[in-house]
């Protein structure tokens, strides 16, 4: 018996084609660029401790992107429903962790139970912590 000789087809296989890889980011660099491809132009954006890397991406992009500083929590909140209000986008609010991550919520919470009994007043905000 005679052993099979290897062809050339047989011996080299066709590398897989690679993937176009991107720019290496951090977490808080990706959520800003979602947040800019989802057409977010303003973000109301109280500073802390744990929210530091998410306010550093943002003065990277702030070609695309504005942040305006609440003096408080909640009022990123009013500003955010606000702007909402103003503009048909939707109003995002970031807030750091802690005490003052609950502070948005509740008050979110609260105004919107008095307006309507559904619990909504049906305007796009988003918040974050």
């Amino acid at each position: 018996m005679s052993t099979p000789t290897k062809t050339s087809e047989t011996s080299t296989k066709a590398a897989a084609p690679q993937a176009e890889r991107g720019v290496t980011m951090s977490g808080a660099e990706i959520l800003v660029e979602c947040l800019i491809r989802e057409g977010v132009d303003s973000i109301f954006a109280y500073p802390g401790g744990a929210s530091m890397h998410m306010h550093q991406a943002l003065t990277k992009r702030e070609d695309k992107i504005r942040t305006y500083l609440p003096r408080h929590e909640q009022g990123g909140v009013f500003a955010a429903e606000g702007y909402a209000r103003a503009t048909g986008k939707a109003g995002v609010v970031m807030a750091t962790s802690g005490p003052g991550a609950t502070k948005p919520r509740d008050r979110h919470r609260r105004r919107l139970s008095r307006l309507h009994p559904d619990g909504g007043d049906h305007r796009p905000c988003c918040r974050g912590t």
